[in-house]
């Protein structure tokens, strides 16, 4: 979703100047001049942004170390919004959401069942 955004090829928004956006719990957001799906792509914010490496995201990785650095220590948080973010943000994502809730869940799922050649045997009493 960060190279191939859906929704940033049907509407485009972008900033006409730097701003701060404040929050409704007193933080303030600084907005660059451009739209998200240059964010997505940008090199100040992603090694090899043109590139799909999933890595990129799981803590730890070679990859999401590399990524950290080049935004000075910072979290991805504001350099990826797949989905944008705030009211006009896109209305599918509480269903993706629950989509990959259940695509995790599907291939966690096991049965764990006898082999039906083994029998246990019970003894009751000491051990032999």
């Amino acid at each position: 979703m960060r190279l191939n955004t859906v929704i940033f090829s049907m509407i485009h928004r972008t900033a006409v100047e730097n701003d701060n956006v404040p929050m409704s719990d007193g933080s303030i957001i600084f907005m660059p001049k451009t739209n998200l799906a240059s964010i997505h792509r940008n090199p100040k914010y992603w090694t090899n942004p043109d590139s799909f490496i999933p890595d990129r995201f799981v803590e730890g990785t070679p990859e999401w170390d590399a990524d950290l650095a080049l935004r000075g220590g910072k979290s991805h948080a504001f350099h990826y919004m797949p989905f944008s973010f705030g009211s006009k943000s896109c209305i599918g994502q509480r269903f993706a959401m629950a989509e990959m809730q259940v695509v995790v869940a599907t291939l966690f799922s096991m049965k764990l069942r006898r082999h039906p050649r083994r029998t246990c045997a019970m003894y009751l009493g000491a051990l032999r």
